[in-house]
Order: C-alpha cells, then structure tokens, then sequence
C-alpha cells in the first residue's frame, strides 16, 4: 500500500473489510476453488453485475496489472535514483517511508 500511495494513488482493498473476510470464511471450500476455477464465490456474485469477459478474467498481479511497476521506476528515476544502482526503486520507496524522498 506504501507504495502505491508513494505513486499518489490511494488504495481501496473492498475484498479485505472485515464483513467481507468473515463472509468468505465461513463459504463451503467447494465455493472457494477447484483445480481448475478459482473465486468461484465472488465470480457468481458478479454474474449480471459485470461482463463475463471480466468475470472470468486471468488473475494479474497489481504491479502488471496496472503498469505501477513502470511507473515506480519513473518517478524513482526523476527523484534521481538511477537504473545502474541496486534495486533503485526499493531505494527510492524506502527514502519515501523514511520521508527522505
């Protein structure tokens, strides 16, 4: 969440209020997954809510998903935090927590 909110976007994690977690737990496991669909639960709730092509959508990571990797490394580059250094983004992410940056 750091580091999204280093970027300037404030994360929302709806999936994660504590209704919906203690929802999910007390789901049959038959409704959780398989070894061929996952989200079974939360892909029906959505049926006529969203599209199916969203519904069945493939799972991406956040920093793919939504291009914040790229744009991590932008911002880190501009503060002057360079390619040819070690981990240049985690420098740049740690000198923002530490409010250096």
């Amino acid at each position: 969440m750091l580091t999204l909110r280093a970027a300037g976007v404030e994360p929302v994690a709806p999936l994660l209020h504590d209704r919906v977690v203690d929802a999910a737990l007390r789901l049959p496991a038959d409704l959780l997954a398989t070894g061929d669909e996952r989200k079974i639960a939360l892909r029906r709730a959505a049926e006529g809510l969203v599209p199916e092509s969203v519904r069945h959508a493939e799972k991406k990571a956040v920093q793919y998903g939504t291009y914040a990797a790229r744009e991590l490394d932008r911002l880190a580059r501009q503060a002057g935090y360079k390619r040819r250094m070690e981990d240049h983004v985690g420098q740049y992410i740690e000198a923002l927590v530490a409010g250096e940056a």
